[in-house]
């Protein structure tokens, strides 16, 4: 029995070496923390938002403060103001104060991006992932001290733009999926970049699941949330410093030379998409700008509508039951991402006709959500918005 034991250890403990080695699953782990840690963030601050709001329209009612951690619901700010205005107060300034956060994070990430990305090809993909997720590390240390001390959210705010400048997750999944290019044959690079995607997915889906059933059972102890994120934050960035990159020192070096630098590098970009290549090379660059364009709006803007849909009545979902929603949703996308690309590939489909097809599924089913007003409707068009991710 302990001969059996000590070979199956052997041959996990080999295979481990083997896939480090091949840089198989490697930064896939990295995609698969970094989404679970941003899906659960996210909820996260939303409901601290509402509740530091909720909080100051209480303060001038009747209710009697509980000393431990307590939630506040859209039903106990309308008992106690007899009106349903306090809530949809609460509810808005919430939202803009969220929104004013994603702003103040997305615009940096955008300049970070273009200027940090250029600079992975000399000093490698680590270095793309590290900063961001040092940014989480900030973002989530600082937003800690702000909920333990009581101060005002909109403290977060700045917090949020220092995230941004470190290159947030625009610069973390561009280095990523260099890495892949860097590390995989043609034949298996978009399978390996949709695995990629898959672990985002899962990832995506447990931290949106975690943080709605902890937000329940520790009735709201936000500090404790807080601390949560922070740590694991810190756990992925020890992670990330110890796996190796993607190219030797001196391959980095060659192709850095024989790149454009400084500002040449942003003029040949340029170049590109004016007509610096051939028309079909031309014409799948606009394709695939537009369909990313087009799905990345369309996803910020169904995320919110689905949310929202959630928590309307009749239904009134809790957090929890939210993120069971999410899961599932965000498990669709993943095992397409596995399955369905996978078998594309061996089909040999062009890649644009991919994206193509995945787009034109994608706005369709995005209309239907608009304009759905039962449950049933909304999961269905949803679930195959997610497979055509």
């Amino acid at each position: 029995m302990g001969s059996n034991y000590t070979q199956v250890k052997h041959k996990i403990w080999s295979c481990i070496q083997v896939s480090w080695r091949a840089r198989i699953l490697i930064v896939d782990l990295v995609a698969l923390v970094f989404s679970f840690i941003e899906h659960f963030h996210i909820p996260l601050y939303e409901q601290y938002y509402y509740f530091k709001f909720g909080h100051n329209i209480l303060q001038n009612t009747s209710f009697v403060f509980p000393n431990e951690s307590f939630c506040i619901s859209s039903d106990l700010i309308n008992s106690y103001t007899g009106s349903n205005d306090s809530y949809v107060t609460t509810e808005v300034k919430s939202n803009h104060l969220l929104v004013y956060g994603q702003i103040a994070s997305r615009i940096p990430m955008i300049l970070a991006a273009v200027i940090l990305g250029t600079l992975t090809d000399r000093y490698g993909r680590k270095f793309g992932i590290v900063l961001p997720i040092l940014g989480l590390v900030l973002d989530g240390a600082c937003s800690t001290l702000i909920v333990w001390f009581d101060t005002s959210p909109y403290y977060m705010i700045l917090i949020h733009n220092i995230y941004g400048y470190l290159g947030g997750r625009t610069l973390l999944f561009s280095s990523i999926y260099s890495y892949i290019a860097d590390v995989s044959s043609p034949k298996w690079r978009i399978l390996r970049l949709g695995i990629v995607a898959a672990s985002t997915a899962f990832g995506g889906g447990a931290g949106e699941l975690l943080i709605g059933y902890w937000l329940d059972g520790s009735n709201c102890n936000f500090t404790m949330l807080f601390f949560f994120y922070t740590v694991l934050s810190v756990v992925l960035l020890a992670y990330v410093l110890i796996i190796p990159e993607s190219l030797p020192k001196v391959e980095r070096m060659k192709l850095a030379s024989e790149n454009p630098k400084g500002v040449k590098i942003y003029l040949e970009g340029a170049r590109l998409y004016c007509g610096g290549l051939s028309l079909r090379s031309t014409w799948k660059l606009y394709v695939g700008t537009l369909v990313i364009v087009v799905i990345h709006c369309n996803f910020a803007a169904i995320h919110h509508i689905d949310v929202f849909f959630l928590k309307a009545l009749p239904f009134d979902f809790s957090p929890h039951q939210i993120g069971i929603y999410q899961v599932l949703r965000e498990s669709s996308q993943g095992i397409a991402a596995i399955l369905l690309l996978g078998a594309l590939i061996v089909l040999k489909v062009n890649d644009v006709i991919i994206m193509i097809l995945s787009t034109v599924v994608h706005v369709a089913c995005s209309i239907l959500i608009g304009v759905a007003n039962k449950t049933w409707q909304l999961y269905t068009s949803k679930g195959i918005v997610y497979l055509c991710l």
